[in-house]
């Protein structure tokens, strides 16, 4: 898992050189290690790709060793019932 102060989210609008809309692109940066991800024209669901881009960039983490950055996957608690 991944600190969230940490990752930059950014979304645009693509445009051709002739200033004609194409669509929308994302990218996915991990700021301390400049790991980025980015997928568009065309997005398509953007919460999709969000997901798969923070599971590739953990992997890519734990790939080189730098798992300073990743935090432990902790147990849901449970809800106690009243």
């Amino acid at each position: 898992m991944l600190k969230a102060e940490e990752i930059r989210i950014d979304v645009g609008r693509a445009r051709a050189t002739g200033g004609d809309f194409i669509g929308d692109f994302m990218r996915v940066i991990h700021l301390p290690t400049g790991i980025s991800r980015s997928k568009g024209p065309p997005l398509g669901r953007e919460s999709e790709f969000r997901r798969q881009a923070l599971r590739e960039i953990e992997a890519e983490l734990q790939e080189k060793g730098m798992t300073q950055y990743l935090l432990p996957d902790l147990p849901l608690r449970k809800r106690r019932r009243r």
